[in-house]
């Protein structure tokens, strides 16, 4: 168990460290390449922001999932990863889009990056929640929807628990709770650009089983981060 939390820490180190490195390193050319990369990836799936959502439906553990997220973009693993909440009626629509969709099947409960880790603080366990794909914290509206219906205490010799989260079929609500890393899911992969796009020019989808209302968010992906500018297409 204490390996299993050494292994999330050193992850979610090594994803902090690498972003902040690549973002600051990564070439204008680069950055064109993944532009247009970002662009393709809108074509075909959900786009908002600086986000393209990428469903991934073989369900598998949460290491093999992410894995896969990231092999889709191999030379930028570090603005791919399994996907955050930021909004509730974001993640809802979302939801709703994919549940539309042809390839949807059955009540699929999907990965996040969220995890729920033991902490010894002044010699009292303290229950830890955090992103691993940008190590940062929860919000505070999901904060509170996990503690009204989660009921599980994690012990300090336990290891770290992952964020699943399962739509209801209505769509009225979304169920959270946390699994062991184990446990089979499918996900949903998130293409983080780290620079500028042109919203206009943005695809909500290319499939016409999915809605086109629109999803807003009123933060950056990156707000800690300085942008670039890129508008190559």
């Amino acid at each position: 168990m204490q390996m299993n939390i050494l292994w999330i820490n050193i992850s979610a180190f090594f994803a902090l460290l690498c972003t902040l490195v690549e973002l600051k390193t990564i070439s204008e050319q680069e950055l064109s390449e993944m532009k247009r990369e970002w662009n393709k990836c809108c074509k075909s799936n959900i786009c908002q922001q600086n986000s393209c959502y990428i469903p991934e439906w073989r369900s598998s553990s949460w290491a093999a999932v992410r894995q896969r997220c990231q092999g889709r973009y191999p030379d930028w693993p570090f603005v791919v990863d399994i996907f955050r909440i930021r909004r509730e009626e974001d993640l809802k629509k979302l939801l709703k889009m994919y549940q539309k969709s042809q390839v949807y099947v059955g009540n699929k409960s999907f990965w996040t990056s969220g995890t729920k880790c033991p902490k010894n603080v002044n010699n009292a366990p303290v229950q830890v929640t955090r992103w691993t794909s940008t190590n940062s914290p929860f919000p505070e509206w999901l904060e509170s929807k996990i503690n009204a219906t989660s009921t599980e205490v994690l012990h300090k010799n336990d290891g770290c628990k992952f964020l699943v989260i399962h739509p209801n079929p209505n769509n009225v609500d979304v169920n959270y709770d946390f699994q062991d890393q184990t446990a089979k899911h499918a996900a949903i992969c998130e293409f983080l650009f780290p620079g500028n796009v042109d919203n206009s020019t943005q695809n909500q989808t290319v499939d016409d089983s999915f809605p086109t209302e629109s999803i807003s968010h009123t933060t950056s992906p990156f707000s800690n981060q300085s942008f670039i500018d890129v508008t190559t297409s």
